[in-house]
């Protein structure tokens, strides 16, 4: 049975590749060509080499990513570039041992563009079962400024298609 997160993925690479760009349709803005650019997958024991350097957990839906493309950038303008990296196992260890500001039991799975942070998971809650293991942590920014998502990995992948690439966990929500 295909999961979740396969099906997100093939959808983007059947409507967002350079071969058959998507269309932004956010009403009043400029119509704009997006991409997608997918990475060969990593076999699982790249996976636990990094999980266990670390003491790392990765969630089952992260893991089955990772071995379908070992990373990706999503929603990039056709001509500038941007949008969202999926970060790859080797970039996700330069980037959590660069940026003092994500704690050691945190690793960055993305990197955005907008407001330039990182989405982030929580090693720890995701260990102790807790729901809600995903923040954003602007690059500049210090944990006690942390967005926290109350997403698993792919509903936030999902969101993230919904949203055409807009970094929806920042919005301002004033009802």
């Amino acid at each position: 049975m295909e999961t979740d997160i396969i099906q997100i993925i093939r959808l983007l690479r059947k409507n967002a590749s350079s071969e058959n760009p998507f269309q932004s349709l956010i009403p009043g803005s400029e119509s704009q060509l997006l991409e997608c650019e997918w990475n060969k997958g990593a076999d699982s024991e790249e996976i636990s080499k990094l999980y266990e350097k670390n003491d790392w957990l990765f969630p089952e839906d992260y893991k089955i990513f990772l071995r379908e493309h070992n990373g990706g950038i999503l929603f990039q303008h056709a001509h500038y570039g941007g949008g969202t990296e999926l970060l790859s196992l080797e970039k996700i260890n330069i980037i959590s041992g660069e940026y003092d500001n994500i704690p050691k039991h945190c690793y960055p799975i993305a990197w955005t563009d907008h407001i330039i942070g990182a989405i982030c998971i929580d090693s720890v809650k995701l260990k102790n079962g807790e729901d809600s293991y995903l923040f954003f942590l602007d690059a500049m920014e210090n944990m006690e400024n942390a967005v926290w998502i109350p997403l698993d990995f792919t509903e936030w992948l999902h969101r993230l298609v919904l949203c055409q690439g807009q970094e929806f966990w920042n919005w301002n929500w004033k009802i």
